[in-house]
């Protein structure tokens, strides 16, 4: 069990996920009170992008920046894009969303009603009728 700083809440204390990751694109970018949190694990069969937190402003043109460095290194792997923590997505944000699934066709995982929603609104794209992307929900 890890020993808690003596710091006032809100703290966030998490298990590693997956075991023993590798983020390759660690960040936790702070601007106006709004916060967002990239992380890109790399496994031998799939790349993870995990976000947390609200994914507005600047915080989209991080996000096409992490996945502009992370799809050359994709090759044959699938992509699972983890918004169990995503609090929030602005149009632009949803936009690159549906760019980065539709060239992917990534799993989206998802637990709760809002992150739910937000998949199936991203994944249920007029423009890409095609795309049967899995939404995978966790339920607690």
């Amino acid at each position: 069990m890890p020993v808690l700083p003596n710091k006032p809440f809100p703290l966030i204390v998490r298990a590693p996920y997956p075991p023993n990751p590798t983020p390759v694109w660690p960040s936790a970018c702070h601007y106006q009170g709004v916060a967002l949190r990239i992380t890109v694990y790399e496994r031998e069969s799939s790349i993870e992008i995990t976000l947390e937190g609200r994914l507005a402003g600047p915080w989209v043109a991080e996000l096409s920046k992490a996945w502009i460095e992370t799809a050359p290194r994709l090759g044959t792997r699938m992509i699972c894009l983890n918004l169990r923590d995503l609090t929030y997505s602005n149009e632009d944000g949803k936009q690159v969303l549906r760019e980065l699934i539709a060239q992917t066709s990534a799993e989206i995982i998802t637990s709760d009603p809002v992150t739910k929603y937000l998949a199936l609104e991203i994944s249920n794209d007029k423009s890409n009728s095609t795309h049967a992307g899995a939404i995978h929900g966790i339920d607690a």
